[in-house]
């Protein structure tokens, strides 16, 4: 019995698989790297925000997809890490900026003379009742005189308004004068046209309302260096409400001239920028008001 023939079959070729593709996961690492390093770099750990969040976006979607899980994973973590740290940061900054805030003021420019006033005064307490009587009547029977001497601007021997003119609480100062509050001399240079956003595409944050820029100069005249407290200064609109400074907006707003809040200024130098408050679209601001102490009216700087 014969068999036939036995031909064996030809061998395919066998191919690789193609290779993985992991450029979204890759990228998805990097970016996390990335935000992670920056979460912990003052100022730029904003960024973090951003680059964090792409990362996480870019790891799951590759992992979902099964392109590069180990890196994809990677870039999750890394970028989620990055932006807990940046936030745990900027809360730290900004309870140590509320605490240095609250802390005491110094002691404001005056307030030794006026200790000494009432040093020197204080002996005048030990008048008698008959004494006392006999100045209140003089006193209202020159109630005219006395209301006009008020009103009109004292001034020293050489012919300058004394400090308090400048430290009552009032509206007497404009913008351009130069005063002094506390260890500072302040001057209101000009209101700028306000605006919703500061920053640019990439880094910037929104107002709630508007943000009102206002330009001044301050000058250390203290005999130490000093931080400069954008808290000590108060918008204040028409209908007497008042509103606090952005400290969010001055850290975007470097780049357009903010005010630094973080330089230590030593005695004798000056620093020119821009303040931001934000303020309501129908809100008239009409002076901006500067804190000179806990014992001390505030200075008002009318903007009208």
């Amino acid at each position: 019995m014969s068999t036939g023939t036995y031909w064996p079959q030809p061998a395919y070729p066998m191919h690789p698989p193609p290779p993985e593709k992991k450029g979204m996961a890759i990228a998805a690492m990097v970016l996390g790297i990335i935000a992670l390093v920056l979460s912990v770099v003052p100022i730029i750990a904003v960024l973090s925000f951003v680059l964090g969040p792409l990362a996480i976006v870019l790891g799951v979607v590759a992992i979902v997809k099964r392109r590069g899980k180990g890196q994809a994973i990677a870039g999750v973590v890394t970028g989620g890490i990055g932006v807990l740290v940046a936030t745990i940061g900027f809360l730290i900054f900004g309870a140590l900026l509320s605490a240095t805030d609250e802390s005491p003021q110094q002691t404001p420019v005056g307030q030794d003379s006026d200790v000494e006033e009432d040093g020197e005064t204080s002996g005048e307490e030990d008048l008698t009742g008959a004494a006392v009587e006999e100045q209140e009547v003089d006193q209202e029977t020159e109630e005219g005189g006395a209301a006009a001497e008020e009103d009109s601007p004292r001034k020293n021997d050489e012919g300058e308004l004394e400090a308090e003119i400048e430290a009552d609480g009032g509206e007497s100062l404009v913008i351009g004068d130069e005063f002094e509050v506390n260890d500072w001399i302040v001057s209101i240079k000009r209101v700028s046209d306000r605006t919703a956003t500061i920053g640019d595409d990439f880094f910037n944050t929104e107002a709630q309302g508007e943000y009102l820029p206002i330009e001044l100069i301050v000058t250390n005249n203290g005999d130490s260096s000093a931080y400069f407290f954008a808290r000590d200064f108060v918008a204040v609109d028409d209908q007497d409400r008042k509103f606090s400074s952005s400290t969010e907006a001055t850290i975007y707003g470097a780049a357009d001239g903010s005010v630094s809040i973080l330089d230590e200024i030593n005695p004798g130098n000056s620093i020119e920028g821009l303040l931001y408050f934000d303020v309501p679209e129908d809100a008239e601001i009409t002076s901006l008001e500067i804190n000179s102490g806990f014992l001390s009216a505030p200075v008002r700087v009318s903007l009208d």
